[in-house]
């Protein structure tokens, strides 16, 4: 019975972690719409970390359409249904052209070529090590893609939106620099991360 009773209070806990997940994406999905495709990460997670019970797969949108609700309440509330409207609106737009005339091109494309090198020489490795590890590393690859989406469609293009790419970029370069053994090469890496970072900043 004590077993028993463990077992239901770590599922207990997972599925609290899940709603949590999708309660926060919806929170930001308020602030930034495109915060919505971030469900397919968690929904991935749920997968390959084998939750697929139903009740898992509802509570991520049970716990996203939570603050949802509220706000939609809310602004009904005040007869403000226009604003929860532009909350919520997502312009989709695949046109590249800012990037192709921004001064940040440069910049741009060491860091997506270094990210892109990263993981193809870290995903071999990472697969074939132990269960967890790998599944997180799964994990890991599919936000790495939806970000790279997010970048291609949305409309406003600034810049800004490569930071979505910072927490995956990051993890990629940081294991493709643990299984780099040259360390001349780890140093021109680095280098080459902080004159790209100081020359967008200043050009």
């Amino acid at each position: 019975m004590k077993r028993l009773e463990d077992v239901i209070q770590v599922f207990k806990k997972v599925n609290e972690k899940i709603f949590d997940s999708g309660f926060w994406i919806g929170v930001s999905f308020l602030i930034y719409s495109f915060s919505i495709f971030y469900l397919i990460v968690l929904y991935a997670a749920i997968v390959f970390f084998k939750r697929e019970h139903w009740r898992t797969f509802f509570m991520p949108i049970i716990g996203f359409l939570t603050p949802v609700f509220l706000c939609y309440v809310y602004y009904l509330w005040h007869d403000n249904l226009e604003q929860f409207t532009e909350l919520t609106y997502l312009p989709i737009q695949f046109n590249l052209s800012f990037y192709l005339q921004s001064h940040l091109i440069g910049s741009i494309a060491v860091l997506t070529i270094l990210t892109m090198v990263a993981l193809f020489l870290t995903t071999s490795k990472s697969v074939s090590g132990k269960k967890d590890f790998k599944h997180t590393w799964y994990v890991l690859l599919v936000h790495t893609l939806v970000s790279l989406a997010i970048i291609l469609l949305v409309e406003a293009k600034n810049s800004s939106e490569f930071l979505l790419l910072a927490f995956p970029g990051s993890i990629l370069i940081a294991n493709y620099l643990q299984i780099i053994q040259r360390y001349w090469l780890k140093e021109v890496i680095l280098y080459i991360l902080v004159i790209t970072l100081v020359s967008s900043y200043f050009l």
